[in-house]
């Protein structure tokens, strides 16, 4: 729910409404959607994690031993050169800085590795990078904006761009086709 206040109970790349907010709209969501009339699209929204949480549970098992997942985390401190592990440990992987609203289909390009987001020289403003087929109905540029940094943080530019990384080198090695 902090994502969906955050982020104007909007995706943060189509700018489409979240469905369920259009149904017990808060006074400004209403008062918005009032001003623009019918010149809205309203699409399902879901929380999607930069970081997924799943890097922090679940990964241990009779394929996996429990130090693989330390071995994940080691993997990505020493690419990103920073102890993201220690940032998101536990249930801090759910943290606003890690999450973003997206509508499902986007979460789901997002996922899979065949979108993400390049940081241009504005701060919280990206290039809507992946697949041609993918990203060729959104708009070439989002900005992440929040009306309280304090208590609903934007993403922390590092892990949208840990991400872009991933989804650059399984693009570049021909992994992704």
């Amino acid at each position: 729910m902090q994502a969906l206040i955050r982020d104007n109970f909007r995706c943060v790349v189509t700018g489409a409404v979240d469905f369920s907010s259009t149904h017990h709209p808060n006074t400004q969501l209403k008062a918005e959607l009032s001003a623009l009339g019918q010149n809205y699209d309203i699409l399902h929204t879901e929380v999607a994690h930069i970081f997924p949480s799943s890097t922090n549970k679940h990964i241990s098992s009779e394929d996996n031993p429990p130090e693989y997942a330390a071995n994940v985390w080691a993997f990505i401190n020493r690419l990103a050169d920073h102890k993201i592990s220690e940032e998101l440990d536990g249930f801090k992987i759910h943290c606003l800085e890690n999450i973003l609203t997206l509508a499902v289909h986007v979460h789901a390009l997002f996922d899979s590795l065949a979108l993400w987001f390049e940081e241009l020289n504005m701060q919280h403003t990206y290039r809507v990078c992946g697949s041609t087929a993918s990203v060729c109905k959104f708009p070439s540029t989002v900005t992440f904006k929040t009306n309280d940094p304090l208590h609903f943080p934007l993403p922390r530019p590092l892990y949208p761009a840990f991400h872009a990384t991933c989804c650059k080198v399984i693009w570049d090695s021909g992994a992704a086709e």
